[in-house]
């Protein structure tokens, strides 16, 4: 590499050299913004951040666990790009021993760094067994929920599945779930649920209590 840039007229040199400072300082800016954002998060937003991730990822729901999932790749792949470039050019600056030794550090800190955010994802779901926990075997779905009496009945199938704890249910039936479709009327609440790879129905009377499964 040497003995090609020092065929190249001076001007040239100067061009490329030019170039290949712009493009690390472009790099260095870049992280340098990206870890002083980082050193600003608290400690506590970064715990919010990654107890979001993490529940994203240990979902019951696959949409937001492909979601999870998706954030952590673009995650690692903003790491791999850059260090990625950054090994790249390092040997074209190997006629600046100091640039040459800040690029090579860099793009193996960014390396790190990536190997590092597998190794997140890799405890998150080593420690909380989501293969295990939410495998379709032992999962508790709301398929259905009508809570009402005298063909008015309200659908609250959603507000049940979001009450959902360690796949169990355990709720008392009554208008603080989600309104009062029949004032004054007895209600009851038919709900289909299934559990392991099962469907069942269940239905209880106004003021019992649901447990499931």
């Amino acid at each position: 590499m040497d003995t090609i840039i020092e065929k190249l007229p001076v001007f040239w040199q100067g061009v490329l050299a030019s170039i290949i400072a712009a493009i690390i300082i472009a790099i260095a800016i870049k992280l340098a913004a990206f870890f002083v954002s980082s050193v600003k998060e608290g400690k506590q937003e970064k715990k919010q951040q990654m107890d979001g991730l993490k529940e994203k990822v240990l979902s019951p729901d696959s949409v937001s666990r492909v979601e999870g999932y998706f954030l952590f790749l673009f995650r690692l792949l903003q790491y791999l790009f850059i260090a990625g470039i950054l090994w790249v050019i390092a040997p074209l600056l190997n006629f600046i021993p100091s640039l040459y030794f800040i690029t090579t550090i860099g793009s193996l800190s960014c390396f790190y760094l990536g190997l590092r955010w597998i190794f997140i994802l890799h405890r998150i779901i080593h420690k909380d067994s989501i293969f295990i926990k939410y495998s379709i075997l032992g999962m508790l779905e709301i398929k259905s929920a009508q809570y009402g009496a005298e063909g008015k009945t309200l659908d609250i199938t959603d507000e049940l599945n979001q009450r959902i704890v360690d796949n169990k249910l355990d709720i008392k039936v009554d208008n603080y779930i989600s309104g009062d479709p029949t004032p004054g009327v007895p209600k009851q609440l038919i709900v289909i649920y299934s559990f392991d790879g099962k469907t069942h129905q269940r239905i209880v009377p106004e003021r019992q209590r649901l447990v499931l499964p």
